[in-house]
């Protein structure tokens, strides 16, 4: 294991498993963006968009590795495909407010679509810049707030606020729900002890991160979060060869710790939903 900096994902264990998370993305790019996939419905074009804006998210706030490489002809057929669908004159109809969404109308992606634009551009700016070893600091995430296209907000018949987001996102939190359960359980505990802790972090990590950029559930109860954290105390003392023994005020324990206490805070306030 390497490690050479106090971020959570200064290692190439945490960086290995972060490629795990941005190849899914891509590989769902390509699915949804493949000839046989694509819609002229608003449901496609949120599962598009959230994908783009998950990898812009996590850019933006330095989770991850942000040296992710698309290849820049992908990115560009990408964009292509997409603002094909975005411009194009249809319009959704949905009797169902749940399933309403702002691009069911052509009105709304006119007005839009230069900051749609914005976002591709930034991605294939960004496969440009790192396929001609450029770096890319020299690339800009544009100022927009995110999640913008991706995170939707309607009140039901009671008057209560519901946040709809794409299955794209759900599926991705229900993923590092399972990584982060699955690491800190009796089953994984031996290997976790020397070297999965570093993934297990990164998980929590990004977890605690997009379930607040979301509004979403992370599946756990704030004090099942509480114990992994006394796990991964545990952890540490136990085997403290590979990062010596949990001390915050060391740099690296305490970016653990912060993401522990994100990951808790939204398990307080977005309680799951069973």
């Amino acid at each position: 294991m390497a490690r050479w900096s106090d971020g959570i994902y200064d290692s190439d264990e945490a960086l290995d498993f972060y490629t795990t998370i941005t190849d899914r993305l891509e590989r769902e790019l390509a699915y949804w963006l493949s000839p046989e996939n694509i819609q002229y419905h608003s449901r496609w074009v949120l599962e598009v968009i959230s994908l783009v804006e998950v990898l812009l998210l996590c850019d933006r706030h330095k989770h991850g590795n942000e040296d992710y490489v698309f290849p820049e002809k992908s990115v560009k057929r990408w964009r292509d495909i997409f603002m094909t669908v975005w411009d194009a004159d249809w319009n959704v109809e949905e009797t169902d407010k749940t399933q309403r969404l702002p691009y069911n109308e052509q009105a709304f992606r006119e007005k839009y679509r230069s900051t749609v634009v914005q976002l591709f551009d930034y991605l294939r700016d960004k496969a440009s810049f790192l396929e001609h070893d450029v770096l890319s600091q020299e690339t800009k995430i544009p100022a927009i707030p995110l999640p913008m296209f991706s995170k939707h907000k309607w009140k039901n018949e009671f008057g209560q606020s519901k946040v709809r987001t794409s299955q794209v996102v759900d599926d991705l939190i229900k993923h590092l729900e399972q990584v982060v359960i699955y690491y800190h359980s009796s089953e994984k505990w031996t290997f976790a002890i020397s070297y999965g802790m570093e993934e297990a972090w990164a998980a929590v990590d990004l977890l605690g991160f997009l379930c607040a950029a979301y509004e979403k559930t992370p599946g756990l109860y704030p004090q099942t979060v509480n114990a992994y954290r006394k796990l991964a105390i545990q952890n540490s003392e136990t085997s403290n060869e590979v990062h010596g023994q949990w001390d915050e005020n060391r740099p690296f324990f305490r970016n653990v710790s912060k993401a522990y206490d994100m990951l808790e805070a939204v398990a307080k306030r977005y309680k799951p939903n069973y």
